[in-house]
């Protein structure tokens, strides 16, 4: 890889926390549209959240707590794998419900719903092939 092209990857890196989400057009953070299959899974996608929304993923989620730039105020962009966020969908539907205030369960759900969004947003998508057949790509 030539030099230009560390600088750049390393600047797609570094810039993934400023990316925003936007639907049917967001480009891919490695600069590459073929990946390995270990590499899919180290990849980040950004999702924008709240500093109420950071705060309730880092309770439910105390592992992220440094990740969730909890000390910064306002909605900031939080890098996380397709692996965490098919987590964080799991374990945050039933934390609603036990919420003890609304304003948690309104912060919750807003992230269930932003982490819904970016699963099927960011994850594996299905083509129909030529014969009918389903592929993934």
């Amino acid at each position: 890889m030539s030099e230009f092209g560390q600088d750049r990857n390393l600047l797609g890196r570094q810039r993934s926390d400023e990316t925003a989400i936007t639907l049917g057009k967001q480009e891919e953070l490695s600069g590459s549209s073929m990946m390995s299959e270990s590499k899919e899974h180290h990849r980040q996608f950004p999702v924008r959240l709240t500093l109420a929304q950071r705060i309730v993923v880092a309770e439910v989620f105390p592992k992220l707590t440094e990740r969730l730039r909890l000390d910064e105020p306002n909605q900031r962009m939080v890098s996380l794998t397709l692996d965490e966020l098919k987590v964080i969908c799991k374990r945050v539907a039933p934390a609603i419900g036990q919420a003890d205030s609304g304003m948690k369960r309104t912060s919750l759900r807003h992230v269930l719903d932003i982490t819904e969004r970016a699963v099927e947003h960011f994850g594996p998508q299905e083509r129909v092939v030529a014969d009918g057949r389903k592929a993934g790509y």
